[in-house]
């Protein structure tokens, strides 16, 4: 949440929207998506209305108030802007990102190997489909196979570029 400042400051968020909630509570939905999860208590309480604002005060006491109220009463403090720490880049870094991120076509077999690492890895998908329960276990397996399959095909299309460039016995 942002803050504000009268005499105090808050923590304080206009409300969008008013929704139920898991387990008897209310979800109370801001800007950007935010929400604040509140009792039946705090409704009955402070009866929120859309388009005013949830206001948390530095004890934690939690309160409502109207729109015209609290735009009347209160100024938003803003954060001064803080310039982002830089890093240099390492050549032999720079070098490799580059590498990374630049496409690589296909050349000689390439293609055939990448639709062998395919086939073999499809195949290996359709029987952890057959011998795993679905859920959270058989979902990462997959990805991970998925993850793998890129990992290698990456390999093949940089490892041969590379291979060119680094000195026997060299590492990267």
């Amino acid at each position: 949440m942002r803050k504000f400042q009268s005499h105090k400051v808050v923590e304080a968020m206009k409300i969008r929207l008013i929704q139920p909630g898991a387990n008897g509570h209310f979800e109370l939905v801001g800007e950007l998506g935010s929400e604040i999860v509140v009792d039946r208590a705090y409704l009955e309480k402070h009866r929120p209305e859309v388009g005013g604002y949830y206001v948390r005060y530095a004890g934690g006491y939690e309160s409502w108030s109207p729109a015209k109220d609290f735009e009347e009463g209160y100024r938003e403090l803003r954060r001064e802007a803080v310039a982002p720490v830089r890093y240099a880049i390492d050549p032999k870094e720079q070098a490799r990102l580059l590498e990374v991120f630049t496409y690589h076509a296909p050349q000689g077999d390439q293609v055939e190997r990448y639709a062998a690492i395919r086939a073999e890895a499809y195949a290996l998908a359709c029987r952890l489909c057959e011998l795993v329960p679905a859920g959270r276990e058989r979902a990462l397996a997959l990805t991970h196979l998925e993850e793998a399959v890129m990992f290698a095909n990456a390999g093949i299309a940089r490892g041969e570029v590379l291979r060119a460039t680094f000195t026997p016995g060299e590492t990267r």
